[in-house]
């Protein structure tokens, strides 16, 4: 095999080799002294894709972890998505885990504290597990944690806020509050508070 372009691009090689253009990490190029018209076996090739494609999987992995918080799964996810193999990417989840960058706990615990004040825990474990938490976790985390009762109240109130008191709107307060996420439980007493408070 023939190397037949490579020039810069940002911080990575685009090498052309045959026909097709490969991104190579810098310091793979480096490492492998891949220059125009040298000639490289296919094993060695396979490698130099191999190792690249390990960095390049890393840093694209980095960058996103400092622009926002996944989960596990939602990192695993979208490297996949953008095309990179199952080697490189269980490198790069293992080494981002083995930092402590990559935390679904702590996720779940920032997750709960922005939205404890809005949902419910049926509500809160549902959009965490759809995210790709365990249940044996969820299990740890919300073995502790109750729904604030001021929080549900407040939801009443402000659902009745310009409503009149009936039992077509008593029906669509214990809805909206299902729809949040708390118990039914939790919702029937909340409800009836809001209602004896409100005669």
């Amino acid at each position: 095999m023939i190397v037949e372009n490579i020039k810069l691009h940002k911080e990575n090689y685009i090498v052309t080799v045959g026909v097709n253009d490969y991104t190579i990490a810098s310091e793979v190029a480096i490492k492998y002294s891949l220059r125009k018209d040298a000639e490289i076996s296919q094993e060695k090739w396979r490698e130099i894709l191999r190792q690249s494609d390990i960095v390049l999987c890393k840093a694209y992995l980095y960058k996103m972890i400092s622009r926002y918080q996944k989960t596990e799964k939602g990192y695993r996810d979208k490297l996949y998505q953008v095309g990179f193999n199952k080697n490189a990417v269980e490198n790069a989840m293992d080494s981002a885990k083995e930092y402590g960058y990559i935390d679904d706990k702590k996720y779940c615990d920032n997750y709960i504290m922005q939205y404890k004040n809005k949902k419910g825990i049926n509500r809160l474990k549902a959009e965490l597990r759809q995210k790709g938490i365990d249940n044996e976790l969820l299990s740890e985390i919300f073995a502790q944690y109750q729904s604030n009762k001021d929080v549900i109240y407040s939801l009443c109130q402000k659902f009745m806020r310009s409503k009149k008191k009936t039992l077509e709107n008593k029906q669509k307060l214990y809805r909206h509050l299902l729809s949040k996420g708390f118990t039914y439980q939790e919702a029937s007493k909340a409800v009836d508070k809001c209602y004896n408070d409100a005669e």
